[in-house]
């Protein structure tokens, strides 16, 4: 079985996490707050917070785009690599799937 690290808990590092799980992959995450989050996180807060937006936003540059690639066997995520997500919680999913799913199409896990 391939063990993985990720590397932050975060919406994106648990999305992530959960997809190369259900790939087969032993998965560790690490993050540096400890994952017992509470109420006052500001990860909790964000993605509902009054004028949050929860839809596709226009890009900003092609940094998110060269940030998304894969270097080697790292894949990076967050809601800064999600295109037209950034920004809110729904890039930060989509992001750690897109992360997990470069690994797993690499042959970099399985």
């Amino acid at each position: 079985m391939t063990r993985i690290v990720v590397v932050g808990a975060g919406f994106a590092g648990l999305a992530a996490a959960d997809e190369l799980q259900r790939s087969g992959a032993e998965v560790v995450v690490f993050e540096a707050r400890g994952l017992d989050r509470g109420p006052g996180d500001s990860s909790a807060r964000g993605a509902c917070a009054p004028g949050s937006r929860s839809r596709p936003r226009p890009p900003r540059s092609s940094r998110g785009r060269r940030l998304a690639r894969t270097v080697g066997p790292l894949a990076f995520a967050g809601e800064h690599t999600a295109g037209d997500w950034h920004g809110v919680m729904e890039g930060a999913l989509r992001s750690g799937v897109r992360a997990a799913r470069q690994l797993l199409g690499a042959h970099l896990v399985g």
